[in-house]
């Protein structure tokens, strides 16, 4: 695990670990972890160069909100 990958793993759920462990191999930068979005919607892994992100347990309507 890179050194810059491995304080998320102190902060991440047990799914988000599992991802974090994944994508660690690679060669993308870490992610942030609980970036909030559209008036305070968690995402569990979030990159803003480019805009990408990785969120578990969300409602329709948390998913319309991120959308617009």
């Amino acid at each position: 695990m890179p050194a810059t990958w491995a304080p998320l793993l102190a902060q991440a759920t047990d799914r988000e670990a599992a991802v974090i462990r994944q994508l660690a191999s690679s060669e993308i930068h870490p992610p942030t972890l609980g970036l909030e979005v559209a008036g305070g919607i968690p995402l569990s892994l979030a990159w803003t160069q480019p805009k990408a992100a990785i969120a578990f347990d969300l409602s329709n309507d948390d998913i319309d909100a991120i959308r617009d």
